[in-house]
């Protein structure tokens, strides 16, 4: 018997993926089914249809439960990306004002919240922040100085991500309109870096890029800290659109011959001859790998040196002292770990999610890291991500019968809102 059942749903642009899960008193969690659906109403990271999205969810929800017994959960944890995401950092400064000169959890939280007071423009709002550092007197560093002494004043350095307000309010209406009321948001690029970099990663330099269909996330850690974020609103779906373009076929074609391609050429490989349908009745073409994979190397140095280039901008650069992890569908691609390789100059690392009890193979891919990121968040119990929300009863029923009234739904978590 659980302590503790959730749900976690991802919500990617090309794809839905809903998990039931079971955790233990030990926090050790057991995956009791996943199902995944077409994502539908979403494009590049924004709600175009709620009612399709919506749909999405329910049909999601719908399948995951059908080999259980019960569609009871005790936690609803959804994790989402794109929103038009920018990242900056900020500081907070407060007096040491207790008499015996000691930090409390009251300068902290005050600290925290002069970091966060930022001039925003009126359609943006925060809605995660990332703990960097305290600074105690301008020389001592603490990741917690509680019951820490200081002398005159306590700096809270932090990272704050924002969203445009409207995109987030979509999302929200997407899941109520789909019946959950009450869950936890997650950002899945947070999630998902939590879940698959080492501390060791983390705390030494690393550039995180999960590289999604239709978005691409990019997160910079040092010191156990995220300093760096950005969002891209395209992803390794240009790829299929470049092979459609160039070659006229379809879709499917195109991403069949994506898959069986590589980013990086290869030597003494040989060269094939490949015969490919042609467009509506048109005959079909004969191609050869070699002219395929330079497509395909074509577009992936192409995002990556655009990644690269941003990244370079900022003051960071210098700090990749560990290297690169890529994630997600588009780090499937053959050859992309060579081609960042030569890119960024550093070493590289293909995240797999790690194997959790019940969960199959099939999904121990980095295409699924997003929702790997929201199992973890759930064993994590908070302790880097924390979000609001509370208990709700997920209903089995063939419709998936929409819930009405006030909805008590939580908004975006706030990362390290306690720092405890």
């Amino acid at each position: 018997m659980s302590d503790d059942r959730i749900i976690c749903i991802d919500i990617g642009y090309s794809k839905i993926t809903a998990a039931v899960v079971d955790s233990d008193i030990n926090n050790q969690s057991e995956v009791l089914a996943i199902a995944e659906v077409p994502a539908g109403g979403l494009y590049r990271g924004t709600v175009k249809e709620v009612e399709a999205v919506s749909d999405s969810i329910r049909k999601a929800v719908t399948k995951v439960f059908e080999p259980l017994d019960s569609a009871k959960v005790d936690r609803v944890l959804v994790g989402i990306t794109g929103m038009d995401i920018e990242g900056l950092n900020s500081s907070g400064v407060v007096p040491i004002q207790s008499p015996n000169k000691t930090i409390t959890e009251r300068d902290i939280e005050i600290a925290v919240n002069n970091a966060k007071a930022v001039s925003l423009p009126t359609d943006r709002q925060i809605f995660l922040v990332g703990q960097q550092q305290f600074i105690i007197d301008d020389k001592i560093v603490s990741s917690n100085p509680v019951k820490m002494a200081g002398n005159n004043k306590l700096e809270a350095q932090v990272h704050l991500l924002t969203c445009l307000e409207n995109i987030r309010e979509n999302f929200e209406r997407c899941l109520i309109d789909a019946g959950i009321e009450r869950s936890r948001i997650y950002y899945s690029g947070v999630a998902g870096s939590e879940a698959v970099l080492t501390d060791q990663e983390k705390d030494l330099g690393t550039l995180y890029i999960d590289i999604g269909k239709d978005t691409i996330d990019v997160l910079f850690y040092k010191n156990r800290s995220l300093h760096y974020s950005k969002v891209y609103s395209y992803g390794c779906n240009l790829i299929t659109n470049d092979l459609c373009y160039i070659y006229h076929i379809s879709y499917d074609d195109a991403e069949n011959l994506k898959r069986e391609g590589t980013a990086y050429p290869l030597t003494d490989s040989g060269d094939t001859e490949i015969y490919i349908r042609g467009l509506n009745g048109a005959e079909p073409k004969i191609c050869r790998q070699s002219d395929i994979n330079q497509v395909i190397e074509a577009r992936v140095n192409a995002l990556l040196e655009t990644v690269a280039a941003d990244f370079h901008k900022s003051n960071f650069y210098k700090e990749l002292k560990f290297g690169i992890v890529l994630t997600g569908g588009g780090a499937q691609q053959l050859g992309i770990e060579q081609c960042a390789k030569r890119i960024f100059g550093t070493s590289v690392r293909i995240a797999v999610p790690e194997k959790i009890n019940g969960l199959k193979a099939q999904f121990c891919t980095p295409r699924y890291t997003s929702v790997f990121g929201l199992i973890c968040a759930n064993r994590s119990a908070g302790h880097t991500i924390v979000g609001e929300g509370e208990i709700r009863t997920v209903r089995k029923e063939n419709s998936y019968r929409r819930i009405r009234g006030r909805a008590l739904f939580s908004g975006i978590a706030e990362f390290f809102r306690s720092f405890l």
